[in-house]
């Protein structure tokens, strides 16, 4: 074990003790849980706010959040001129396995502002089978960015409907508007329960589209996975991510790949996860969705016009993660 050192910093709308403590645990709740922090792992935790916040103690939350026997220690900023204001600091100090590159950092609200570095965006669209979840996350454990899986969370609202017996659209609707989805360490969570593995199904596959095609459904999960991506550097993959949902994106990209491949992929993950298919039915499955995907109205499947598109069909998927990483180091390094 190492001691190693999270660096965390947000801002505050008002100098009230609610938005000081409020504030306090979303960051404080936000570093740990990106860096897998056990409570019993924790050396200390150091606070320290701008002078212009004073009407709560920033330790005075976490001690609310149970961390009664972890050190505290809050102090004050030095005035700077022209700095941030209104400014909550943490530094926590743990024990873990990680090295210094695995280390999350995290500034959030108008904090971002002080490591841009560590709060863009990459968008990865493209058809069903064409790698991109795969690709996305190895990119954000890479980047150490945050991975979203956009897709996943389509699933979800199917996978609910399907369950409830839900067939006209105005109960899809209904569902996608009052349920809640979280995304946490790459884990998909519908109502507070699980359901990574269940939202996989065959049954899923055959209606998410459709579900998909649903303005109402659409507009409530960009609004979700724009909140996402607000506070946080994210990798983002889906259909209409560099379209539609982060057409700002900082680094866009779109993979394609021949059909035959595409569902040769698929099929031979069903067959791992014990799912007996037809790998002619599954290209049929596919082609159909790419269809329905390109022809909805509402942010339809297609390459945003300024990305990269990258054919993966003959492609093993370290030379697409490297190509990918290539073009974000090279254009990092020329911004540099």
């Amino acid at each position: 074990m190492k001691v190693r050192g999270v660096r965390g910093a947000i801002t505050v709308e008002e100098n009230t003790a609610a938005a000081v403590k409020d504030a306090t645990r979303e960051l404080l709740s936000r570093m740990m849980e990106l860096n897998d922090v056990a409570l019993e792992d924790i050396c200390f935790i150091l606070f320290s706010a701008t002078q212009d916040i004073d009407a709560a103690y920033p330790a005075s939350a976490a001690r609310e959040m149970g961390l009664d026997l972890v050190p505290l220690l809050d102090v004050g900023q030095m005035s700077v001129r022209d700095g941030l204001r209104k400014c909550i600091r943490i530094l926590l100090v743990y024990n873990t396995d990680k090295g210094l590159k695995d280390i999350k950092h995290v500034y959030l609200r108008g904090a971002k502002v002080l490591r841009p570095d560590l709060v863009y965006s990459v968008a990865i669209d493209g058809p069903a089978g064409a790698g991109k979840s795969t690709v996305a996350r190895i990119i954000a454990d890479r980047l150490n960015l945050t991975y979203v899986d956009t897709g996943a969370m389509y699933r979800a609202i199917t996978l609910k409907a399907l369950e409830k017996g839900a067939l006209m659209t105005e109960e899809i609707i209904n569902i996608a508007e009052n349920c809640s989805i979280e995304i946490k360490k790459g884990r998909i969570y519908l109502d507070g329960r699980d359901v990574t593995e269940e939202i996989r199904k065959p049954s899923v596959d055959e209606k998410v589209s459709k579900v998909a095609c649903i303005p109402q459904v659409r507009q409530r999960l960009v609004k979700l996975q724009r909140e996402m991506a607000k506070d946080c550097g994210v990798v983002m993959d889906g259909r209409d991510i560099g379209t539609t949902v982060l057409p700002d994106a900082k680094y866009k990209f779109y993979l394609t790949a021949d059909i035959k491949v595409r569902a040769k992929r698929r099929y031979d993950e069903m067959l791992k996860k014990g799912i007996k298919t037809d790998l002619k039915k599954v290209e049929e499955e596919l082609a159909e969705r790419d269809r329905q995907d390109r022809e909805r109205e509402c942010s339809p499947l297609k390459a945003a016009e300024d990305a990269i598109i990258i054919d993966t069909t003959d492609k093993t998927l370290d030379e697409v993660v490297d190509e990918i990483l290539s073009h974000i180091k090279r254009r990092e390094k020329n911004v540099l």
